[in-house]
């Protein structure tokens, strides 16, 4: 998250502002790290507090009240600390897989819908179902929270293999399951590459696209 990026940084130029300002008169100095974890912030504010004899009882606020430096950074730091505490529990509930949730539904991710009767674009919390079909018929079912059916076809096919004990040896899939991991994955589990890769359309009707002197040339 580069927003969490943003707040690891702050929090060094902050503690170098520590360790010069105040905590280096007292022979202390806190350790910077390139990430930094909620525990070990919250630790460093107990450490700061505790070491500089703040009492938060004393603290000023309001117009024409000036704060303290020591008072400053530990409103800062506290600041972080909060921050740091709301990633970890956004990360913690959307997960490593996706990049979004729903504050109704948290197994739920936004993703672009169709449009609706009036022409627009929605933008709604949603699964994305799939089927895997076999002579007409249902053959497994499965519901994920991926935007991109790329990240739903393993799952899907792993959960067909659990069902019937062994892997589709043709799988037939448009183009929106095309990956190098997908076809990879294929290969291993002996099952035949029976789907297009997003831009085979383009690479085998589009003129166009292969007249185009600036597009990227194949080694």
């Amino acid at each position: 998250m580069k927003n969490r990026q943003k707040v690891f940084d702050k929090i060094s130029l902050l503690i170098d502002a520590m360790n010069q300002e105040v905590l280096g008169y007292l022979g202390i100095k806190f350790e910077k790290r390139e990430a930094y974890a909620v525990d070990y912030v919250s630790e460093l504010l107990t450490m700061y507090k505790e070491t500089t004899g703040l009492d938060e009882t004393s603290f000023v606020s309001g117009r024409g009240r000036r704060k303290s430096i020591r008072q400053k950074q530990y409103e800062e730091l506290h600041e972080y600390l909060e921050r740091l505490k709301s990633y970890a529990y956004h990360i913690e509930t959307c997960g490593e897989e996706r990049n979004s949730y729903s504050k109704t539904d948290h197994d739920a991710t936004f993703m672009r819908l169709k449009r609706d009767y009036m022409g627009n674009d929605q933008l709604l919390p949603a699964y994305n179902l799939q089927a895997a079909i076999c002579d007409e018929y249902i053959a497994v079912i499965d519901v994920k929270p991926y935007a991109s059916d790329m990240e739903c076809f393993v799952p899907l096919m792993e959960k067909f293999n659990r069902t019937y004990g062994h892997y589709p040896k043709y799988p037939v899939a448009d183009a929106g399951y095309g990956s190098y991991n997908n076809y990879l994955y294929c290969e291993e589990h002996g099952m035949e590459k029976y789907m297009k890769f997003t831009m085979y359309k383009k690479e085998t009707t589009d003129k166009k696209y292969h007249e185009n002197p600036y597009r990227a040339a194949k080694s």
